[in-house]
């Protein structure tokens, strides 16, 4: 297993909670509780413009959610009507839902290990301060599409094995496990899905990168038994990121002695779009 590169931005940021929206839910530090159905826009978790988050609040010691929006690792929103449509449903099902933006790559800055970092963060300002919004600080879970799915089963991942028990649950709907594998993989990658969006998340060329630099950021890599939260993969049969990454990581999973559930649902489908038809199986797997 290769040496892990994790920084907590969370240990040096001043997570100054600054809200843009409803005047009537509360900010951290006034002792009020948020009323579930009010949306509290941009809240600041970091000190960097790209670090916010939208918060729907839950009632009283609600099951937390932290959304990932997906984007190739160099786009990609939490305004997006799709991903605001997830966090509605998810909170008028009962969680307490935290929906952020965080740092993109670009090819001036490398994607890995800055957006964990930004999800560990944006972890640790729920845990300050989730409370406030009807979240229960003790129980997070994860969810995140496409580049988000990478992301939030890799952040969970190092989070827990710094603080086990961080992360409870982690929901991946198509993310990459595997960058050892993408570049034999990209036949079966679908037309328009260009690996350049990789090359930029890592820092490296695919076909140049050493193998430090494709294990580290694989979530496949970083499984370790002692920590790993319980994960849900929903991978479609005909996704743009083959199937056989997340078939490859369960597998690895239970090899492990780690929870793992596996969903692959027929024909094409991809990130979130995924998320309604499994909404019922991610709901459940999410609460308990």
């Amino acid at each position: 297993m290769p040496q892990r590169v994790f920084h907590r931005l969370a240990a040096t940021l001043m997570v100054t909670a600054t809200a843009v929206g409803l005047s009537m839910a509360a900010l951290p530090g006034t002792g009020a509780v948020a009323a579930p159905g009010a949306v509290v826009f941009d809240v600041a978790y970091g000190s960097n413009p790209a670090q916010k988050l939208d918060v729907y609040p839950g009632s009283q010691r609600a099951p937390a959610v932290i959304l990932v929006h997906g984007g190739h690792w160099t786009g990609g929103d939490k305004a997006a009507p799709s991903l605001r449509e997830v966090a509605q449903s998810l909170a008028a099902d009962g969680f307490a839902v935290f929906n952020i933006n965080y740092r993109l790559a670009t090819s001036k800055q490398d994607g890995y290990p800055m957006m964990t970092d930004d999800i560990a963060a944006a972890v640790s300002w729920t845990q300050a301060n989730g409370g406030e919004y009807g979240a229960d600080p003790s129980d997070i879970s994860l969810l995140g599409g496409s580049a988000g799915g990478h992301l939030v089963t890799l952040a969970a991942q190092l989070i827990n094995s710094e603080a086990p028990g961080t992360i409870r649950k982690v929901v991946s709907l198509s993310g990459p496990m595997d960058f050892v594998q993408m570049e034999a993989l990209a036949g079966g990658l679908a037309r328009g899905y260009d690996l350049v969006y990789v090359n930029t998340y890592l820092g490296c060329v695919l076909t140049s990168c050493t193998p430090a630099q494709l294990q580290g950021p694989s979530p496949y890599y970083n499984i370790e038994r002692a920590t790993c939260p319980a994960m849900m993969l929903v991978h479609s049969q005909r996704d743009m990121i083959p199937v056989v990454q997340a078939t490859r990581m369960h597998d690895a999973l239970g090899a492990a002695g780690c929870s793992s559930t596996l969903t692959v649902p027929p024909g094409r489908g991809h990130g979130f779009e995924m998320f309604e038809p499994q909404h019922d199986a991610i709901t459940a797997f999410l609460r308990n």
